[in-house]
């Protein structure tokens, strides 16, 4: 080999150095370097607000008796919601139904119109939670015969979603400090 050869060997050798180092400092450079934190929040919170809904289902041998009984014990369950200081905006329909009721007994062929039966239910709101116990004891005395859920909540989960939010957001500085 020659000694040209030799020098041109070095000098593609060194370049190709030169060119590695190059692209791993430009590879460097261009690597985002970033923490990822993942975090969870929990917020918890004594419930200051119950919804009950309760109704009443009577039944007679027509739609106007079925719905008479059914609207005089639904205006006493009513009465006994306002006596407990619940506000008008505060209950609310949550259904209404009349529909018929027919005998299929063996001889009923085809079925008998045998009278009708209304179901009338309501929301209500209730913010004094101790008083709970004694309205359910109330209304069903007033001729509900149909509590179908009690439900318990927040007021206001507004501000305990913000206290949430903001705890979330310190999750990151804390991190850094780990």
């Amino acid at each position: 080999m020659s000694l040209s050869s030799i020098h041109k060997l070095k000098r593609i050798g060194l370049l190709g150095i030169i060119i590695i180092t190059a692209s791993t400092a430009a590879m460097a450079e261009s690597v985002n370097r970033f923490i990822t934190v993942t975090g969870v929040g929990k917020v918890s919170a004594v419930p200051d607000t119950a919804w009950i809904t309760s109704g009443v289902n009577t039944q007679a041998s027509t739609a106007e008796q079925a719905l008479a009984e059914n609207n005089k014990l639904m205006q006493e369950m009513l009465d006994v919601f306002k006596d407990a200081d619940i506000e008008e905006k505060n209950i609310q329909t949550a259904g209404f139904n009349i529909h018929p009721i027919y005998d299929y007994g063996a001889n009923s062929n085809p079925p008998k119109l045998s009278g009708y039966q209304v179901s009338n239910s309501i929301t209500a709101k209730l913010t004094e939670l101790d008083q709970l116990g004694e309205l359910l004891d109330d209304i069903v005395n007033a001729g509900s015969n149909q509590v179908s859920g009690i439900q318990s909540g927040l007021k206001n989960h507004y501000r305990s979603c913000r206290h949430l939010q903001r705890r979330i957001l310190h999750l990151p500085q804390t991190a850094l400090h780990i």
